[in-house]
């Protein structure tokens, strides 16, 4: 009997400046793609980026580190 295996991630919004996009998607694959990035609006550069839960903590502390200027929301 075959089990459904349900995964589900965190999202993680992000809101930075705008030529700062490139950069964050660099970061991202640096740390083996940490998050998957999704640009909801990108004059306003507002990222939503999917984590696996046990990782969110590192991607914030990460994001915190790298743009101390970014507006960080985090949505379960």
């Amino acid at each position: 009997m075959s089990q459904k295996i349900v995964l589900k991630s965190s999202i993680i919004k992000v809101e930075l400046n705008p030529t700062q996009i490139v950069y964050l998607k660099f970061l991202l694959e640096g740390y083996d793609h940490l998050a998957l990035p999704i640009v909801v609006d990108g004059k306003k550069a507002e990222i939503k980026m999917l984590v696996h839960p046990s990782e969110a903590e590192i991607l914030i502390a990460l994001i915190r580190e790298e743009f101390p200027s970014a507006s960080v929301l985090r949505d379960e």
